[in-house]
């Protein structure tokens, strides 16, 4: 996958619902947290541009 085994392992512990991972519940999830959380998380139109296109 090219990345390390503990960025997937802590994806899989702060998006997993009920033992069970879903790419969907887990970017509502991550977008819920970066409204909560302060501090300059908008993401570039380019990428969400991007973003969008490719999932």
């Amino acid at each position: 996958m090219g990345v390390s085994a503990s960025t997937v392992s802590r994806e899989l512990r702060r998006n997993k619902s009920h033992c069970v991972y879903s790419y969907s519940l887990a970017d509502e999830m991550s977008r819920e947290r970066r409204e909560r959380l302060p501090g300059n998380r908008k993401i570039p139109s380019a990428i969400e541009k991007r973003r969008c296109v490719c999932w």
